[in-house]
Order: structure tokens, then C-alpha cells, then sequence
């Protein structure tokens, strides 16, 4: 249509050599082509490492490069048991009961046993081949949210069971065994979580500690009290049933994953212009920060297996202590959550001056108390690039600091020259008002002058000294038109009319205070 072939249309996007340029050029339908481009801020192209943990099993290259286009993450599912028998990941039985999991959770997404990869024994990738059927199943999710593995069961212990544990205890009467837990967790692990602090369990049958407990059995632990009334009570108890049902639920996790970009090589004019392609791993939402939040922070730092029940201002007050600003609690924070939005335990925090994170790590060395967890943390490393970019923080000055910068710029010149000014009527207060409004109503002089390196108009002056300068030419220059008996200046003379004679008797001469200094020496 005409109205198409006469309005200006984008160009498509295209590769990056001309020939690619010119053929998208041709492709357009209309007469007018438009192409927008721009230099971006080395600042603005970096970009956070992905964490690829050990225990996540990638899948193998023809799952992620041949056959399917689309993918997602789950996990939580509930740990495989064959025979009574917990199993690890490398048994391929224990692998196909992940796989028959998960394939009944998305069954109704075309989803069979061969677009299944494990990643452990509690998480799987998901293969799509159609990318519309991915995205369906992460607006609708899987068949069911939460899955329950067997129902755990709570009684007295039993003769037969550990011999040594149960001579140690008061009485046989004060020990309880638990059965069908989920697998593989230590002794340490449930004198935390299985009656957690802080809650009514909690304060009835805890603390426990890790003495208490032995496990007689990847699924089954023996809990000894300190009386058999407690005993007891603990079998009988609604409050202990209704958290071993907790324990027995899973509330199934799935999150959006795509194809981590490598890079290839260069291209483009001078071979500056990085080229990247597919990698063979895949990146799951949450291994990095958001590109927004890590670009807004000079370190990110990442948090694990933070208690549910924490919150942003709980996290901002672990690691103000190392924070030289008072930290902002809602854009400094950013909590992982799956796609339904439900938490995960895990957060990133972002830090704005140099050194703040390295103190986080001086004092804690990885891993810090944090409500009723131990919390784990690690430092988000940015991807390596061609140009390394050199980095700086933001001075950090005091009030005292910041007003000496702002009002005292006799600091720049010399005493000498000010009370040369000063001796021909110059009021001192006038001076100030002429520094202060140069710094308010010139950007140059103030904001851009003071910035880091990569904000100043000339990166290679040293902080401060555009406005420096400033003041030392304003200084020269209002010595030179400072009017005298001998030369009173034309700004002087334009006082009078032409004809008339020039009255120099107002006129007080300025006394230079080293020529006077060198006439009282001599």
C-alpha cells in the first residue's frame, strides 16, 4: 500500500556484516529505511556468571541441542524409594522413577518419559519441542502442585532397634522412632527441622540437638527426650502429627530455562563487536540476579537457605553493619521465587561500594546465622570480557568534608592574590556568592567534576579539577582588571564622557602583600 512504501519502516533484524545490512536493507517494504545504533556504556554490558550447581545434572547434548527447542526446570519432587531402598542418582532405575514423576505432573503438555533429564534425584529438566507447549505449561503448571509421599509414622521405640542408643538414654521409654522421612538427611539436619524453633512444636518438644538423634536408617530416625512423659506425649500429640505432614509434602517448583549464550568470537569493523551463540548448558531463572538489579549494584552477593519467614528488612540489617550507607531495605534485595512466585530460599544482595562485600566475607567466611538457618553465601562473579573494564566506587566523604569542598575554595589559589582583591573594596562575601553560584548553576563544575571517572567530561583529570582550574583563571583574570591610578581600565574610564578628564582619586590601588613582604625584608 502507498501509506506502507512512503512511512519510514525499522530495518529487520540482521547480522552484522554489510551484506546482512544491505539484504535487510532490500527486504524492507517501504522506501524509507530506519536503523538506530549506539555506542553503549562499557558499564551497561556487564553481566553476571551463572552458578551452575554440582548437584544439578545438565542434560546431555542431544537433549538440549537436537531435540527439543524449549525447557523447564523442576524441582522438589519427592526422593525416589525402590524396595524400601533410598538409591543414588546413578542407578538408572532411580532416574526412570524421576522421569515417570514428572511426566505424570505435565502429561497433559505432551510431555512423555524421553522429554524427561534428570538433573538429581528431586529435580528434572523438561524438553519441549514446541515452544508454544512450554510456555502453556508455565501459565497453567503441573497437574498437581503438591505431591505427598508416604505418611510419616511416629511410635516408641522398639528393642530391636540401636542398642547403644537406647542403654544411653534415661529410660527405653524416652526414645520415639520416626519412620518415612524424606531420605538422605543427617542427624544435624533434623535436630533443626523437625520440631524448627520458633514455632509451637517447637517450643513443646525442642530444642533438640543433634545428640538426640540417630539415624538407624536413610528414612528413619530414633529421637530421645529427656523423659518418657515427653515420650509420650510426642506420639500421641495432634502438633507433632500435623508437622510430620508438613514434612511428607512437597510443593513442586518449576521455573522457565533457556540455553546459556556463549562466545563464539568477534566481528564487525576492527573484530570489536562480540558474536555469541547456543552453549550446550542451560541456564535456569534465578541462577543469576536480573540484568536491572546486578547493573544497579557494584557486588551481588547471593544467599542460601534462608528461612521462608525472613524478609527484606530482616536481610538489610545482617549486612548494614558492613554497609558505609544506610541501605535501601526494597531495591537492594531481590528474593528467587519459581514461576508461581513461591519462595525458594534463596535471595541476591546487592551492595554499593567497593569492599563492602569483602567485609561481609572477613566476617562470617561463607556461611553466617541468620534467623533460625545457617545461611550459606556466595559472591556472583561477572562474566569475563574481551576489554577488561576498570572499576571504581563512588568517594565516600564526610559532611564536613562535603562542605569544605563546597565553601572553601581559597584552598585552589594563592592567600596572596585574595587579599590583593580584597584590598581594593572586594567584599570576601561576594567572592563566596560568585564560587557557590558557579557550583549550583554549572553542572560542570559540580556534579560531573566530582563523579567517578567514567561520569567526568575529561577522564583524564584527576577529581576536582575542572572547578580547581575554574577558580585559579577567575582569580587571574579579576587580578588583571583590578583598576589603578596608572592604568584604571576601560570600565573605569566609560564613567566619564569622552571629553572629560578621568578622576583617579577614588580609585585605591591594590596592595600586593609580596611586594610588600619583600620592602619590609629589605
Amino acid at each position: 500500500p502507498e501509506e506502507v512504501l512512503n512511512r519510514p519502516l525499522p530495518i529487520a533484524a540482521h547480522g552484522p556484516d554489510l551484506d546482512d545490512f544491505l539484504e535487510a536493507v532490500i527486504n524492507n517494504p517501504a522506501k524509507i529505511c530506519e536503523e538506530h545504533g549506539g555506542a553503549e556504556h562499557p558499564e551497561s554490558l556487564r553481566e553476571a556468571k551463572p552458578n551452575f550447581p554440582p548437584h544439578r545434572a545438565n542434560p546431555n547434548f542431544d537433549f538440549v541441542h537436537t531435540n527439543h527447542k524449549r525447557f523447564i526446570f523442576v524441582e522438589n519432587l519427592p526422593h525416589p524409594m525402590i524396595d524400601g531402598e533410598s538409591g543414588d542418582f546413578e542407578n538408572p532405575l532411580f532416574q526412570h522413577e524421576v522421569q515417570r514423576t514428572v511426566q505424570r505432573l505435565f502429561k497433559s503438555f505432551g510431555v512423555k518419559a524421553e522429554n524427561v533429564s534428570p538433573a538429581s534425584l528431586t529435580s528434572a529438566f523438561i524438553g519441549f519441542k514446541v515452544p508454544k507447549n512450554r510456555d502453556e505449561a508455565l501459565d497453567q503448571g503441573p497437574e498437581e502442585k503438591v505431591l505427598r509421599s508416604e505418611p510419616i509414622i511416629i511410635s516408641k521405640a522398639e528393642s530391636g532397634d540401636d542398642a547403644d542408643f537406647l542403654k544411653a538414654a534415661a529410660s527405653p521409654d524416652c526414645v520415639i522412632k520416626v519412620a518415612n522421612l524424606p531420605p538422605n538427611h543427617s542427624a544435624g539436619y533434623w535436630s533443626h527441622n523437625l520440631f524448627p524453633a520458633n514455632t509451637e512444636v517447637g517450643s513443646i518438644y525442642g530444642p533438640l540437638s543433634a545428640e538426640n538423634i540417630v539415624m538407624i536408617s536413610p528414612t528413619t530416625a530414633l529421637v530421645k527426650f529427656e523423659s518418657s512423659k515427653k515420650a509420650e506425649s510426642a506420639v500421641s500429640s495432634d502438633v507433632v502429627k500435623t508437622r510430620l505432614d508438613e514434612l511428607s509434602e512437597y510443593r513442586i517448583r518449576y521455573f522457565k530455562a533457556k540455553r546459556e549464550l556463549v562466545l563464539q568470537g568477534f566481528t564487525g569493523p576492527g573484530k570489536m563487536q562480540e558474536m555469541f551463540v547456543n552453549g550446550p548448558r542451560l541456564v535456569v531463572d534465578g541462577d543469576v540476579p536480573s540484568k536491572e538489579f546486578f547493573l544497579d549494584h557494584y557486588d551481588v552477593i547471593e544467599l542460601r537457605n534462608l528461612d521462608p519467614k525472613l524478609t527484606m528488612k530482616d536481610i538489610s540489617n545482617f549486612v548494614q553493619p558492613f554497609c558505609a550507607d544506610v541501605r535501601d531495605v526494597h531495591g537492594s534485595i531481590e528474593f528467587v521465587t519459581c514461576t508461581e512466585g513461591n519462595p525458594t530460599g534463596r535471595a541476591y544482595v546487592g551492595f554499593d561500594r567497593l569492599g563492602e562485600v569483602q567485609q561481609v566475607f572477613n566476617a562470617h567466611n561463607g556461611r553466617a546465622q541468620l534467623g533460625d538457618n545457617v545461611v550459606f553465601l556466595r559472591k556472583v562473579q561477572e562474566k569475563g570480557r574481551r576489554k577488561k573494564m576498570v572499576r571504581e566506587s563512588r568517594p565516600l566523604r564526610t559532611e564536613e568534608e562535603l562542605l569544605d569542598d563546597l565553601n572553601n575554595w581559597e584552598k585552589h589559589v594563592d592567600p596572596d592574590d585574595i587579599e590583593m582583591i580584597l584590598s581594593t573594596g572586594v567584599k570576601k562575601k561576594t567572592l563566596d556568592n560568585v564560587m557557590r553560584t558557579i557550583r549550583f548553576r554549572n553542572t560542570s563544575y559540580g556534579p560531573y567534576d566530582q563523579g567517578m571517572r567514567k561520569e567526568r567530561f575529561r577522564a583524564d583529570k584527576e577529581r576536582g579539577a575542572e572547578y580547581r582550574e575554574f577558580v585559579q583563571v577567575y582569580i587571574d583574570y579579576l587580578k588583571e582588571l583590578l583598576p589603578t591610578k596608572e592604568n584604571p581600565g576601560l570600565g573605569y574610564e566609560a564613567l566619564f564622557f569622552p571629553d572629560e578628564e578621568v578622576d583617579v582619586s577614588m580609585i585605591t590601588d591594590p596592595v600586593d602583600p609580596r611586594k610588600k613582604k619583600a620592602e619590609e625584608k629589605s
